[in-house]
């Protein structure tokens, strides 16, 4: 960092406990300008004697956090490859975190981790094989299949054994390629379901049932960047209806950047303040 770099940055922390919203929220904006020369600057004033500054830097680490979330979350979803695979679960962590943003990662990987340990004592070679697992953990599809947040976040979806069709067809096939079964995610007319290589269907609904559909034409094979962006999507229209700005913000951001735009300035008002 050139001295000059350090020495604004240095009178900026100095302004932060100035007591106008207005003032520090202009100050933390440019401070966050410096984002990468900040961590050493924020673990000082941590410990600063001024509660004022202690809860700005509060605020100023949780932005950082959310942004480097959101950054790592998009690389998943920019690759050639529409497959996820072993990156479907961190990918679908990251997107919890969109939400729950005082939520740890690890913890929700280990979560996951303990059920993917459940299923290994169990035989995944055919899709029965797998709607008995999912039976026995008891997951289930809520019934209203909503716009509620809770149905779409990894964690609590694996918690509560309860989800919505989509991100269960997503776990479940995870856990299946896991045990070396592969599957595909198909949506038939409005719901999901897994299919294998014999074109068998196994849907959530119902209790993990497998059938054979009369025809074939109505399948949608759908990948794994497809399902990720349509859970981000539902998020975000649960922000909307809710008028929860902050989610707005944080997860349209997040599918800006997935359709090129660099901010929410194509959204209409207020979404775009």
């Amino acid at each position: 960092m050139i001295e000059k770099e350090r020495k604004k940055i240095e009178l900026l922390f100095s302004l932060l406990d100035d007591v106008s919203e207005h003032s520090a929220n202009i100050i933390m904006a440019e401070l966050l300008s410096y984002a990468e020369n900040l961590p050493d600057w924020l673990q000082n004033f941590q410990e600063s004697d001024s509660a004022i500054i202690r809860k700005r830097v509060h605020q100023l680490q949780a932005i950082m956090t959310i942004r480097q979330r959101r950054i790592e979350f998009a690389r998943y979803l920019q690759g050639e490859n529409n497959e996820l695979n072993d990156d479907m679960i961190e990918a679908l962590a990251l997107l919890h975190l969109q939400w729950y943003d005082n939520d740890n990662f690890q913890t929700i990987k280990d979560v996951y981790m303990e059920l993917l340990l459940k299923s290994r004592k169990f035989e995944f070679n055919t899709l029965n094989d797998v709607a008995y697992f999912m039976r026995k953990m008891k997951f289930k599809v809520s019934e209203r299949n909503g716009l509620q947040p809770d149905l779409y976040c990894i964690g609590i979806v694996i918690d509560e054994c309860l989800g919505a069709d989509c991100i269960l067809c997503a776990l479940a096939k995870t856990l299946a390629m896991d045990n070396n079964l592969d599957l595909k995610i198909i949506k038939l007319v409005d719901n999901f379901s897994l299919m294998d290589e014999n074109n068998t269907l196994l849907t959530p609904f119902h209790d993990w049932r497998t059938f054979t559909p009369q025809k074939y034409d109505d399948l949608q094979i759908w990948s794994d960047r497809k399902i990720i962006e349509l859970i981000s999507t539902r998020l975000f229209m649960s922000a909307v209806g809710s008028d929860s700005f902050r989610y707005v913000h944080t997860i349209g951001n997040l599918l800006a950047e997935l359709i090129g735009e660099d901010n929410l300035n194509f959204l209409p008002y207020p979404y775009n303040s």
